[in-house]
């Protein structure tokens, strides 16, 4: 069947099996692998051999269809995401990828425009990057899964009180964005 492997911090790739599923791949396997924080970046992933490894084995079985990845701002550059992307062409030539755009931290920090400020400058980076996949790796698939903006919008929600239910922006399950 086919096959994706998700890498990152582990909110990130939390759940990605159970999309495929609802969405009617029965014949689907993802593997996730994952690090805390900015250790889920794929150069901190790249740089730590054993954390490479693992994710080569997976790469290596040639039944990788989707390749996804995270944004970490500790990691801005394109130098991991390259070399992800050769190594997983190099076993696959039709490996599709995506890099995610978590949510930022800080939310109780910042005020709700200030926040979308932030997150929009991280989406940005998101899509200079895969810009740069596209231009040195053409015809190949890039996308941006930009999940973070959904914190961003409720955020705006809770701040314009329009989230009653919520008693505060982070906190505990279900009393708290």
């Amino acid at each position: 069947g086919a096959g994706g492997v998700a890498i990152g911090e582990g909110r990130d790739a939390a759940g990605l099996e159970a999309h495929t599923a609802n969405a009617g791949f029965d014949d689907h396997s993802t593997v996730t692998i994952t690090g805390p924080g900015a250790q889920g970046a794929p150069l901190a992933l790249w740089n730590n051999a054993g954390q490479r490894a693992t994710i080569q084995s997976v790469l290596d079985t040639g039944g990788v269809e989707v390749f996804g990845m995270t944004f970490d701002p500790a990691f801005p550059t394109v130098d991991g995401y390259r070399q992800w992307v050769n190594y997983a062409l190099g076993k696959n030539p039709d490996t599709r990828f995506f890099i995610a755009v978590p949510w930022g931290p800080d939310a109780e920090n910042a005020g709700s425009a200030a926040y979308a400020a932030a997150y929009a400058s991280t989406e940005q980076q998101v899509y200079t990057l895969i810009d740069s996949l596209r231009a040195k790796f053409p015809g190949v698939d890039f996308y941006a899964i930009p999940y973070g903006r959904a914190a961003v919008e409720l955020y705006a929600l809770y701040s314009a009180g329009n989230l009653p239910d919520i008693s505060a922006v982070t906190g505990a399950s279900g009393e708290a964005i």
